[in-house]
């Protein structure tokens, strides 16, 4: 399997947002282009509140991007006035106001500029005659790794064990869940909580954050505390796991529902939370029927265009002891599920690709791509689809 290495530095993953809020010489909200490296971009809108002197919920945005990268996204500040801020890594460009906040329907799309590195000159060729076909034919539309930072390998999902109420478990798996991000010194404490989970004035010994301390300080009074333990839990940090599982629920229907299909031939790329499958070819019949085609993430309330995707995803519920009433009656009252229709297949437009000689690893080549998104679909998982294998034959009998 070709590991392609990509974010070497920030120039080798560089994103501009391309929204369509309208401008103004005049209004309630300034509207700004914030661009940035090293930041990931909640943190970043966190600094300019804290600096602007204005409260986290004055700064909008439309999506987060990348901290590996060089990135350009829309912003806006309910205030009047022109504000400047140059921080290291990052700074502010004024646009002009708006009457409403910059949010996710304003993003049109994504343009990106990438260079993959440290490849043969046979990978590298391999990678380009994959080009064509995913212009011509598209490419799946998962959400990629990155969306599934609370997932632990071990563990799973905290929220899926929210929704079971198996509270104890969610609250395991959100204070002990090892990320490969984790500092060295992070993942020992983890790992120390998970080995002595019940044993709470140890536990609270040795928590360092304030979360942690809160936690296991309750627990200590309150052996079995778990539930109220967990609606404490960061508004944000609820919101991105419930997205982390949504979007598994999501991958694994499409994945699912395109085997269904029996297409000739399949390529797979490992992941975080499963492997992705994807097609080598689309005949015309299937790229007409699936090119504008959308299946909606989990909720409460879904609204399903396609009866086979439907069925595919409630025997997925069943599978993992779930069913559609538990998305309504999520228990942690600081976020909730809700449904948001996601077009099935992605194509990428303006593709342009070069291949040259790899400045950072001698004798290696490199590949340089430019193309453009729609918002919410992923530039790593082209990537993937780039270097993705045909399926050995143990893996072709489990479709």
């Amino acid at each position: 399997m070709v590991k392609p290495k990509i974010k070497c530095r920030p120039e080798d993953f560089v994103v501009r947002e391309q929204a369509s809020l309208p401008i103004k010489k005049q209004g309630e909200f300034g509207v700004y282009v914030l661009e940035k490296r090293g930041w990931n971009t909640v943190d970043a809108l966190r600094e300019i509140a804290k600096s602007l002197h204005l409260k986290p919920a004055d700064v909008a945005y439309g999506g987060k991007k990348d901290r590996y990268g060089l990135t350009r996204q829309w912003i806006t500040l309910r205030h009047s006035r022109v504000q400047t801020l140059h921080k290291p890594n990052f700074h502010l460009e004024f646009v002009g106001f708006a009457d409403q906040p910059m949010a996710p329907a304003f993003i049109e799309s994504n343009h990106f500029e990438i260079v993959i590195r440290k490849l043969t000159p046979d990978e590298a060729q391999k990678a380009l005659e994959n080009l064509p076909a995913m212009e011509k034919n598209g490419i799946p539309n998962y959400f990629d790794d990155q969306r599934f930072g609370s997932y632990d390998p071990e563990q799973g999902f905290w929220v899926e064990q929210a929704l079971k109420k198996h509270f104890n478990g969610a609250l395991k798996t959100y204070l002990t869940a090892v990320h490969p991000e984790d500092k060295p010194e992070v993942k020992t404490r983890k790992r120390t909580f998970g080995a002595q989970w019940r044993q709470w004035r140890t536990c609270r010994d040795l928590a360092v954050t304030d979360f942690e301390k809160a936690a296991f300080g309750f627990l200590l009074q309150k052996s079995d505390g778990f539930l109220s333990v967990l609606f404490t839990i960061p508004r944000e940090d609820c919101s991105m796991a419930i997205s982390a599982f949504q979007s598994h629920l999501w991958n694994e229907t499409l994945r699912r529902y395109l085997e269904s299909r029996k297409f000739s031939a399949w390529l797979s790329y490992p992941g975080t939370a499963g492997a992705y499958r994807f097609y080598a070819g689309l005949s015309v019949k299937d790229r007409a029927e699936m090119t504008h085609k959308r299946f909606p993430t989990a909720a409460g309330k879904m609204l399903w265009e396609d009866q086979t995707a439907q069925k595919i995803y409630l025997d997925l519920l069943g599978t993992l002891g779930l069913h559609p009433g538990l998305f309504g009656r999520f228990p942690l009252r600081q976020a909730f599920f809700k449904s948001t229709p996601r077009p099935v297949l992605v194509f990428p437009q303006a593709l342009c690709a070069r291949r040259g000689e790899d400045e950072l690893y001698p004798g290696k080549t490199k590949i340089e791509l430019a193309f453009t998104l729609p918002r919410g679909s992923y530039a790593t998982l082209l990537v993937k689809r780039l270097f993705a294998e045909p399926l050995r034959p143990r893996e072709k009998t489990q479709l």
